[in-house]
């Protein structure tokens, strides 16, 4: 009789213990291991963000902390995100923003706009579409075109459109 009860109580022993370790995956301050690495695919997708070569958990949870509240869909964002990667502030145009697009003007009373009428180096042309701003930057120490696309990406808001000019 007691070998029949310590069979049962070894089999539920273990599954104690199992529910112990999983209780401590539940969290993202205490993941480990490869429960760490599947978190960060389900908040980023694949190849979001991923774990660098013999990257520790703690700094990998930290990493994962940092892009989860990380602050997104406003320019300034996108312009922080930019001077992080390429190491160089960017030029942001929104259509919408009259500072940015100015009033028109023509050839002949270029003062009229401002000084931004056609001809005018620093025109930008506005639009009454919203959903889309203009970036241009830099490579600067970025690693590649992508790498600063994808950063915009990341940053502005979903379904914004983004058109980037890179100069290197």
């Amino acid at each position: 009789m007691a070998a029949i009860l310590r069979g049962f109580g070894a089999v539920l022993a273990g599954i104690w213990q199992l529910m112990q370790e999983c209780s401590l995956q539940m969290r993202l301050a205490t993941m480990s291991g490869a429960f760490l690495d599947m978190a960060a695919e389900d908040y980023f997708g694949d190849g979001g963000l991923v774990r660098q070569a013999s990257e520790p958990d703690v700094v990998y949870r930290k990493r994962i902390r940092a892009a989860l509240f990380a602050e997104r869909n406003t320019r300034q964002a996108v312009t922080n995100a930019l001077v992080a990667v390429t190491g160089v502030h960017p030029v942001i145009i929104e259509t919408l923003n009259a500072s940015d697009c100015h009033a028109l003007a023509c050839a002949s009373v270029p003062a009229m706009g401002g000084g931004h009428g056609y001809g005018a180096q620093a025109l930008r042309y506005g639009s009454l579409q919203g959903g889309q701003f203009f970036v241009e930057t830099q490579l600067g120490k970025a690693a590649d075109l992508a790498t600063v696309c994808r950063v915009v990406d990341q940053t502005a808001a979903m379904g914004v459109t983004g058109w980037i000019k890179v100069k290197n």
